[in-house]
């Protein structure tokens, strides 16, 4: 949301499935991933995702222990109130200002799923317009260019109007999976963004998702719990997490996008 900017992305088009597991965490102290961290409501199965999928590592995100505090980018609380954490990522901020917000934490785990993979000059990120921007084309023109300096442009010059612009659109919850986004932003200025970090089924095709989501001022991207009345067993259904926005987040309806050029292969069997 920063000052109407948020973030950009980088993104191979076209790309799916890479050679990525886990996000990688130089702390000794992780000990889960999300999926093993947070269990499904009863009567619920996780997507079957394609091995090696931008979904299936968003949904190994590592995270921190239970309790942990969210924290901002100059190490206070974050001052939200509403917020009922569920889980903290274990992911640190990059930037030791205030930069990494919502719309930023969407795109930063694009940004770490691709350099893992080894996307290198191929990689692409959006400007304010939601035009792509090729990281090789980029760094030709900046001396000691390197991949988190092109992350610390965009975050400088793009926000969720970015994404809404340029990112692939999702029809429907049918489509959404980890790692795709809401994004609210009515003007093109201030917006927010949010998460789906997993996604669940019933045998009667109800689904449910698992939601997170950065804020301001910078800080740690963060887990958050459905109340009873939006979700079962601390997921959201569609339904009550737009609920949620419209109550502590209101920036306007949400739409759905996704990073992938195409959507990315699943079941739930």
């Amino acid at each position: 949301m920063k000052h109407g900017l948020a973030s950009a992305v980088f993104l191979v088009f076209g790309v799916t499935a890479m050679a990525a597991g886990a996000p990688m965490v130089r702390s000794e102290a992780v000990r889960e991933v999300l999926c093993d961290a947070v269990p499904v409501p009863p009567g619920f199965r996780r997507f079957r995702l394609e091995e090696g999928s931008f979904a299936a590592w968003v949904r190994r995100l590592p995270v921190q222990a239970e309790g942990a505090e969210v924290m901002t980018w100059d190490g206070r609380k974050a001052p939200q109130k509403f917020y009922r954490v569920w889980r903290v990522s274990a992911l640190p901020l990059k930037f030791r200002q205030d930069l990494e917000q919502c719309a930023d934490w969407a795109f930063r785990l694009w940004h770490e799923y691709q350099s893992e993979a080894g996307a290198g000059d191929d990689a692409w990120l959006l400007d304010y317009n939601g035009r792509h921007v090729r990281y090789g084309d980029w760094k030709k023109a900046r001396r000691g260019a390197s991949p988190d300096a092109f992350f610390r442009w965009a975050a400088s010059n793009a926000n969720s109007h970015s994404q809404k612009q340029g990112l692939r659109r999702i029809s429907g919850e049918a489509g959404l999976l980890p790692g795709d986004i809401l994004v609210q932003n009515e003007t093109g200025g201030v917006g927010h963004t949010s998460i789906v970090l997993d996604a669940a089924e019933d045998s009667q095709g109800i689904r449910v998702f698992l939601m997170g989501f950065g804020f301001m001022p910078a800080q740690n991207l963060h887990v958050e719990r459905a109340d009873p009345g939006r979700g079962p067993g601390g997921w959201f259904t569609l339904d009550g997490y737009q609920q949620f926005l419209a109550e502590h987040l209101p920036f306007g309806p949400p739409v759905l996008r996704g990073f992938t050029a195409r959507e990315q292969p699943r079941s739930s069997r």
